[in-house]
Formats: structure tokens, C-alpha cells, sequence
């Protein structure tokens, strides 16, 4: 059997998990080149999520995400806000999905779902947008935004829920400031993840072909980031412009077990 054919011919399942609003957007079309979305026949849409609202936490029972989720076919791809389980991540083990998990520092996390909440434009309203635009400037609003309000939970501790996912070693790990930084190498490195997730899966192992030309693709793609409905301006270090010495104090004591260290954000808690 041509191991290098058959690498090709077989298409990964794709499972893009992303904490909101890290960047899903960024990794969608970065595999595009590689990937379709999957329209789920129960939503019509590209979405299987394990929380109905991922802001709220609000669960979905995991027999229906997983109905959604074995919709999936082979070149396609589904997106989801979902915290970790061992349930789901077995499901999508033995569903054989090459799953992307997308994270970014939660600073400029809780900035983009402050600018989120902001926004007008119906593609990005936010479910609880009238409860925090009550609560008067943006100031306000991202204290809320990093510490919580009512059945909003703040920001790192909806991470808590995802922070999981980087330690499955079968789980491809989508930094957003390295793919904005070296997308090249990200594009590569996803390239090669999904034959050795597929050798996982059927047994093989397959010859490293040459990947440049669709890094190539996958680069561009990743460049068009106006396609995005949900895509504002991915910069990074954004918090630093909207953080004030309340808002820091906030964060850290929101931060009770030091992920901006553990993710690699900060060397400690004097930041």
C-alpha cells in the first residue's frame, strides 16, 4: 500500500475547540485549505457545542453533542465551545477527530468579550449585552467581565472548565499569538498532526510528504480574517490599553491558580 497516497486520500475529521474568544475564527480558516465546515442537520449550522450558551456555561446533554458530533465527515470540519470532560474527550477519541484546541492570553480574552458586548453588530451580540450595558462604561463592564455577574461567571473561571485541553497529548494545541506570529510553522505543524492523528486511528504511519504549497494555502486563508462574522481586531497585548490598576488587581485575584504563568503569559503574579 503507498503509505503517502493513502495519507492524502484519507481526510481528517476536524474538531475545532475553542475558549471564547480566543480565536476559533483564526483556526477555521486556517484549515480551510484542508477542511469544509460540517452544516450539523440539527442546527444548520458549523457548531457542537457541549454548552448551550458558552458564556453562561449553560449545558448541553452530551448525548446530543454527540449526535452532532457523529454527523462529521471526513474534510470537514465542526466547531465547539466546550469544556473538558472525560466523556467527550473520549467520544472524540473513538470518533477518530483530529481535535484543535484554541486558547489565548485570557487578558486579551476579557477584552474581545468587552468589545463583544460593545458591539452592535447583530453577528456579535452578546446573550447577556443589556444586563452589562446597564452596569454604565466600559470600565464597569470588564470588571464584570473578569470577576462575573449573574450567571455570567468571569473569565478565568470559564477557563476553568477548558483548562484540561492542553494537557491531552492527542490534541493539537492552537496558540493564538504563535499562529498570528508564526503561521507558517503552525500551518506545518497542523499539516503533520492530522497524518500522525490519522496513523493513530488507522495503524499506519506515513512518509512526511512536502508540505509548502498548501502552507502556503493554509497562510493566506488564515490571512482573511474579514471573512470571519465574529472577527474584530486579534491584536495582541490589547489589555494592557484597557487594563487599570483595579482591573489588574481584579484579574490576579480572580487568577487563584496562576494560569497566566502555567500558559506562559507571565512569569508570576507581578505583572
Amino acid at each position: 500500500m503507498d503509505e503517502e497516497r493513502v495519507a492524502w486520500d484519507l481526510q481528517a475529521k476536524w474538531v475545532i475547540v475553542g475558549f471564547p474568544k480566543a480565536g476559533t475564527h483564526l483556526a477555521a480558516s486556517m484549515i480551510a485549505p484542508l477542511a469544509k465546515p460540517m452544516q450539523s442537520t440539527m442546527s444548520g449550522k458549523a457548531w457542537a457545542s457541549a454548552f448551550n450558551d458558552a458564556l453562561t456555561h449553560e449545558d448541553r446533554r452530551l448525548s446530543v453533542v454527540a449526535w452532532q458530533l457523529s454527523e462529521l465527515q471526513p474534510g470537514r470540519y465542526f466547531k465547539a465551545h466546550s469544556g473538558h470532560s472525560q466523556d467527550l474527550e473520549a467520544f472524540l477519541w473513538f470518533l477518530g477527530a483530529c481535535v484543535i484546541f484554541v486558547y489565548r492570553d485570557p487578558r486579551d480574552v476579557a477584552v474581545s468579550l468587552l468589545y463583544h458586548v460593545l458591539s452592535e453588530k447583530d453577528s456579535l451580540i452578546h446573550s447577556g449585552r443589556d444586563k452589562l450595558m446597564a452596569l454604565g462604561g466600559k470600565a464597569e463592564i470588564l470588571k464584570a467581565i473578569i470577576g462575573g455577574i449573574d450567571g455570567y461567571p468571569g473569565v478565568m473561571d470559564r477557563w476553568a472548565a477548558y483548562a484540561p485541553w492542553p494537557s491531552v497529548p492527542w490534541v493539537f494545541k492552537f496558540r493564538f499569538e504563535e499562529a498570528i506570529a508564526s503561521p507558517e510553522r503552525v500551518a506545518d505543524d497542523l499539516v503533520r498532526h492530522a497524518l500522525g492523528r490519522l496513523g493513530e486511528v488507522f495503524g499506519l504511519r506515513f512518509s512526511q510528504p512536502d508540505t509548502a504549497e498548501l502552507v502556503q494555502q493554509m497562510v493566506a486563508s488564515a490571512g482573511d480574517r474579514e471573512a470571519s462574522m465574529t472577527y474584530r481586531a486579534g491584536r495582541i497585548g490589547d489589555w494592557r490599553d484597557e487594563f487599570s490598576d483595579e482591573h489588574r488587581e481584579l484579574f490576579k485575584q480572580t487568577d487563584k491558580a496562576g494560569w497566566l504563568a502555567k500558559l506562559g503569559y507571565e512569569q508570576g503574579g507581578d505583572w
